[in-house]
């Protein structure tokens, strides 16, 4: 791969104390597969030990065992501006990515360039729900399982807060949402949770007495 090529890169994180859950990760970074090319990378951030997993990536992070995604978001998000390229996507273990979601995303960012580009349509969404836009739901809060952003979003909204799981996302979308951007989501559904409200992080959130709240 010529790395001057690349303009996007997909990151994932993956970490999970569950058997299924590894399962469905694996199935997910499969499905990622189709979209690498001279133009697309894949960079796995991995904060768990794992075998076998770096041979569908383009880029391979093996880091110390703990509950941080957004850790693993940052150093993906490091890697990958090293190629001057244009878009990243951050996306979640259990995220499945289905039909032309990246080329849809991309030409969101293109048109519309105050909004981050959501592939998945998330649930519970109503109360953040703002008017539709050139046809495009719009929402103020989807975005935390998978978005596509342009490099330029990420450098302004910053990195992503280095903090346990139930916290990383609604901290991360509170500053996004400060910044002006907002979720604008394809026009059908292309990305699928197929671990809604299954939380990764089993033994840190026993040890922590917490329950995972959605929004």
């Amino acid at each position: 791969m010529d790395v001057d090529q690349i303009d996007t890169s997909i990151i994932m994180c993956h970490y999970c104390e569950d058997k299924e859950r590894e399962e469905i990760a694996l199935r997910c970074i499969r499905a990622i597969q189709p979209y690498r090319d001279k133009y697309t990378e894949f960079i796995l951030v991995c904060n768990g030990h794992y075998t076998g997993l770096s041979k569908y990536c383009d880029q391979y992070f093996e880091r110390d065992t703990d509950s941080s995604p957004g850790r693993s978001s940052n150093i993906g998000a490091r890697a990958a501006m090293t190629h001057h390229g244009d878009y990243l996507v951050f996306m979640c273990n259990d995220i499945l990515v289905t039909g032309d979601w990246l080329e849809e995303c991309i030409l969101i960012l293109e048109n519309h360039p105050r909004y981050i580009a959501v592939p998945a349509y998330q649930i519970e969404r109503k109360y953040h729900e703002m008017p539709m836009v050139d046809g495009y739901h719009v929402n103020a809060r989807v975005g935390s399982d998978i978005m596509v952003m342009e490099i330029g979003q990420y450098e302004d909204i910053g990195p992503f807060p280095e903090v346990n799981p139930q916290y990383d996302g609604s901290e991360y979308l509170n500053r996004k949402i400060a910044k002006g951007y907002y979720g604008m989501m394809t026009k059908e559904p292309l990305a699928f949770n197929l671990a809604p409200g299954i939380h990764s992080y089993l033994k840190q959130k026993a040890e922590m007495g917490y329950e995972y709240r959605g929004r």
